[in-house]
């Protein structure tokens, strides 16, 4: 007798609508609500990317000691100016160079925030923050750690926050927290605690 498996389908997503709170990174959010995405690679590469639903708006080279945070402002400010300009940025095939956003110092955060997010940077992960399907995903050495289905009205912070600490999750169960594909057998996180007290590094 053959048996036939069935292979999950992944959840569909739309783009979501406008978040209820103000973002500190307003061109981003706009991006991702309408269908873009943004992508930070802490390979060797290093490549900090920023998409439309239809092209390519910013490409940088990442800087390994740049703090999460001031990195976030500096690729929402080069959409800002792609946007603008109808041009896109890209400072890796010289068409260009993403300058140091505007200071702002009510804009800035403690580094410890997204301490799990920077620290898979450090060893070579890779994030990735829009809808194409999962909301926000966090991989290293091709292993995928997160993949968040997206909630109504959740900010690029919010969204971040929840990512920091479902890497922690996934790092201390050694477990895939996996929202989209598997949503039955993972484990979803429904809550992000106060940050600051899970601040190991993810495993080389």
């Amino acid at each position: 007798m053959i048996r036939i498996r069935r292979v999950r389908k992944p959840t569909r997503v739309e783009p979501l609508g406008p978040a209820n709170v103000p973002s500190a990174f307003p061109h981003l959010q706009a991006v991702i609500e309408s269908g873009g995405q943004f992508t930070v690679d802490g390979s060797a590469r290093g490549l900090v990317t920023a998409f439309s639903a239809t092209q390519l708006l910013m490409a940088m080279r990442r800087d390994p000691g740049e703090l999460l945070w001031p990195q976030l402002r500096r690729i929402d400010f080069a959409v800002a100016l792609a946007q603008a300009t109808g041009k896109c940025i890209d400072e890796v095939c010289g068409a260009g160079v993403v300058p140091a956003a505007p200071a702002n110092e009510a804009a800035e955060v403690p580094s410890r925030r997204f301490a799990q997010i920077q620290a898979l940077l450090a060893w070579g992960g890779v994030i990735c923050i829009g809808y194409h399907p999962s909301a926000a995903g966090a991989s290293q050495n091709r292993t995928q750690w997160v993949a968040l289905a997206p909630r109504p009205a959740e900010s690029v912070e919010d969204l971040l926050r929840r990512l920091d600490w479902s890497i922690a999750m996934a790092q201390s169960t050694r477990r895939c927290i996996d929202e989209v594909f598997c949503p039955i057998t993972s484990q979803p996180i429904t809550e992000c605690p106060n940050h600051g007290s899970h601040a190991s590094k993810p495993h080389p």
